[in-house]
């Protein structure tokens, strides 16, 4: 497919959803004339950031940095009011297996599923970035997160002046087939090798929690929560009940 003819795909798709990717945001990274990749609302292919890491992780979207979840009285509980509309995530290997990681713990993590998470993920859809390189610090492949083959709408890769997709889902498919895709074998890209490279232990023992490693850390932390946020596994977060009259 062409890029001009996803970018309609992308345009049918943004009818009655939400579409947030990857954004190099230029100049607005931590330092002066630093730029930052995170997560954002797009509408074209040429906003999407598709080869450099997020600095900031996906899960901004499932799990907002602050919102107002319910309401209530002496008599009553009121569930704010939240946007109802599909979401669709662009993302990568290794942040598709991120997901699995909140849903085991939002939603199998005890007895009945958290509902403020499940309402978000049962609207969110994901669409699979293929990984052409490594970056200089992944280590996806020891982790066995490298390749993903279901959980995703289509994936996206950028050969050329063209985009592959491997398609899962029908109404895409027929979207992309209305936009000029012609149908082909897609396999998505993915990283074989990492220069970084991990080892796994079979077993992590409490003792780790106490190791000096974190001292460093933990003497410098100002509880601002920015550590949360870029990780995309992390599920730490604080609740406060606001009083008013």
């Amino acid at each position: 497919m062409t890029k001009e003819g996803f970018d309609k795909a992308l345009q049918k798709l943004a009818e009655k959803r939400l579409i947030y990717a990857p954004v190099l945001k230029v100049g607005e990274g931590r330092f002066t004339d630093t730029d930052v990749v995170r997560y954002d609302y797009v509408t074209e292919l040429s906003q999407i950031e598709l080869t450099k890491k997020s600095d900031y992780a996906f899960k901004e979207i499932l799990t907002p940095l602050s919102e107002t979840l319910f309401f209530f009285t002496e008599n009553e509980v009121k569930t704010a009011d939240r946007d109802d509309r599909e979401v669709i995530v662009f993302l990568k290997s290794c942040d598709m297996h991120a997901v699995r990681r909140l849903d085991q713990i939002y939603l199998n993590n005890g007895i009945a599923a958290d509902p403020f998470y499940k309402e978000i993920r049962d609207r969110v859809k994901f669409v699979l970035i293929g990984c052409q390189k490594s970056g200089a610090d992944c280590f996806c492949v020891d982790m066995g997160t490298n390749r993903t083959t279901d959980g995703y709408l289509f994936s996206v890769d950028l050969i050329g002046d063209e985009i592959c997709c491997d398609v899962k889902c029908e109404e895409c498919a027929g979207i992309f087939a209305e936009c000029g895709g012609r149908e082909e074998a897609v396999e998505p890209k993915y990283v074989t090798e990492n220069a970084t490279h991990v080892t796994i232990p079979p077993q992590i023992p409490n003792s780790i929690y106490k190791n000096p490693v974190w001292d460093e850390y933990s003497t410098r932390c100002i509880g601002c929560g920015r550590c949360n946020f870029v990780c995309p596994t992390c599920t730490c977060y604080t609740m406060q009940d606001v009083y008013y009259t």
